[in-house]
């Protein structure tokens, strides 16, 4: 039995509760965007002159539109309201970044090796991972429960 908590105007399983398709599903996103996103990141870093937090910029916004459509298509199937789901996904993509410029700009200024720079981001993505989750999946993805079918 699944237990039902009041989310705004819609019921939902509780997380503890919840079917864990799609937990899995983001899982996968992330086990195959996180590895891109360390490519073009270290390929940035070698290949340009450019400061390491912008590098890490360009990288996320590169990465953040396939993760997008991912998120709303496969993890969550949803299709409707897309603009705002959108801007609400790139908000917490650019959270997740500005934690991760922030630690760069640290280990930059302290002449942190390229080893250190590229794999900073990833530290700080998982560290905010699980939140980061738990807000796409209770408010950007969240689905209106229906009288029909209860969810």
């Amino acid at each position: 039995m699944t237990t039902l908590i009041q989310s705004g105007d819609s019921m939902q399983p509780s997380l503890a509760n919840r079917p864990p398709s799609a937990f899995r599903r983001y899982l996968v996103v992330t086990a195959i965007s996180t590895p891109v996103n360390l490519a073009v990141l270290a390929a940035m870093l070698r290949l340009t002159s450019w400061h390491p937090v912008i590098c890490n910029l360009i990288t996320a916004t590169i990465i953040t539109v396939p993760g997008f459509v991912a998120c709303s298509r496969w993890v969550w199937c949803v299709a409707d309201d897309q603009a705002r789901r959108a801007l609400s996904y790139w908000t917490s993509s650019i959270v997740n970044v500005a934690a991760a410029t922030g630690a760069l700009w640290v280990l930059e200024a302290e002449g942190a090796s390229r080893l250190a720079l590229t794999v900073t981001p990833l530290a700080v993505y998982t560290m905010l991972w699980f939140a980061r989750f738990a807000i796409l999946d209770r408010v950007v993805f969240r689905r209106h429960a229906s009288p029909a079918t209860g969810g």
